[in-house]
């Protein structure tokens, strides 16, 4: 990166993949400072020989640690007693769905946004020239911009799921819409609820274990081993797929694991007059609270992230509601004595984490190997991500220590 130049220049262009670079240049004459703020942007620069600072030059190690601690405190906006209250529903609170897809929003953002928190302080005189999310980050540090496009919200983490097929000698990448992939899934499992179905395989004489998002190839030698236990081994995978090939399929069979099919979708969870119960207006309309809470340096960046968090909460919390009541229904059918999750963030696992403790039913994290900490900082991370249980009663690893 060349070194930051020690005179404002008259112009200054932010730019990343989001920006068209041909109504950029069309304001350009060669003189004016480029600042990048990704590497497509900065890769694609290159290619065209034109001279550009990389945004990240402009951190300093006190932001840096302010995006990782920062990241972690808005991601949880929830828990703020301006929220909480307003999102529980039977003991959950339903703003948790949407944290690990928020969290994953906030650390660029963030880092964007103290970019050019740095940018601005060195060049107060000098006149930007930005679009999208960077024109409107922009315009909270100073009023001499030009925003050249409005800010279109991204696809966010979960919009779509990918894929990684290996085909012969090569390796074929998919992206299919989460839409979609849940009709896809909910089609093949029910051919696959002939086979490993509850008709078929649940008896009543028998305990049962409930276990969440399972990967089946992954996890084959802890499978195999209820096969010769006398338990109920009950697979609840909303996310993940439970076969995608003949070893997935044998497995599940020689394992004598029952799936439960989840018999709700993206449709359902739209349409469905059930969800009139909880208040959204009563959310939203506490403005002047997130404009509060979202700050950062007496800076508040709430109208910039409502686009984003308003319409991922409200598609999260559909899909919390139709997930608590199928989980209890479940609970309620085959009564497990145990639920065996793999982390105490995901999406489902935290649903049912919650549902089971207020059941009595005890809950272990299991882990391949177990998970050493070092330090406060990797514990605030493991505890974050769910790999450090809080609410689980015992961790259950199995296989070395790492």
């Amino acid at each position: 990166m060349e070194e930051l130049t020690k005179t404002q220049p008259n112009k200054i262009f932010l730019i990343d993949r989001s920006t068209k670079l041909d109504g950029l240049f069309s304001l350009w004459d060669g003189s004016e400072k480029i600042i990048t703020f990704d590497f497509e942007s900065h890769k694609s620069l290159l290619e065209k020989n034109i001279s550009h600072e990389i945004s990240d030059g402009f951190l300093t190690d006190l932001d840096k640690s302010s995006i990782q601690n920062n990241s972690y405190k808005y991601a949880k906006w929830f828990d703020d007693d301006s929220f909480s209250k307003l999102l529980s529903f039977d003991g959950i609170n339903l703003g948790e769905s949407s944290k690990i897809e928020f969290h994953y929003f906030l650390l660029p953002f963030l880092k964007k946004f103290l970019e050019i928190r740095g940018i601005s302080k060195l060049n107060p005189n000098s006149k930007f020239f930005a679009a999208g999310i960077l024109g409107e980050i922009t315009k909270q540090f100073t009023h001499n911009i030009d925003v050249l496009a409005e800010f279109i919200p991204e696809n966010l983490l979960y919009d779509h799921v990918n894929f990684n097929l290996k085909i012969g000698p090569g390796h074929l990448k998919l992206s299919i819409p989460s839409k979609y992939y849940g009709t896809l899934k909910n089609s093949i499992e029910i051919i696959l609820d002939v086979f490993f179905g509850p008709k078929r395989r649940f008896s009543k004489n028998k305990k049962s274990i409930l276990l969440v998002e399972s990967n089946t190839m992954a996890y084959e030698e802890f499978l195999l081993e209820f096969g010769n236990s006398n338990m109920n081994l009950l697979l609840y995978n909303s996310r993940r797929p439970y076969v995608w090939n003949l070893k997935t399929f044998l497995i599940l069979m020689r394992s004598k694991s029952i799936i439960l099919q989840n018999k709700f979708n993206s449709s359902q969870s739209t349409n469905s007059e059930q969800f009139d119960i909880f208040d959204y207006d009563a959310l939203w309309k506490n403005e002047s609270a997130f404009k509060s809470f979202f700050t950062l340096d007496g800076a508040s960046f709430w109208h910039i992230l409502k686009p984003i968090l308003v319409p991922l909460v409200e598609k999260t919390i559909r899909q919390a509601i139709l997930t608590i009541k199928h989980s209890n229904s479940i609970l309620d059918s085959y009564k497990p004595s145990v639920l065996l999750v793999f982390n105490e963030t995901g999406f489902y696992e935290q649903i049912l984490v919650t549902l089971c403790k207020n059941r009595s039913i005890r809950v272990y994290t299991i882990q391949h190997g177990s998970l050493g900490v070092d330090g406060p900082i990797a514990r605030e991370e493991f505890v974050f991500f769910g790999g450090l249980p809080i609410v689980s009663d015992q961790i259950l690893a199995w296989g070395d220590v790492t």
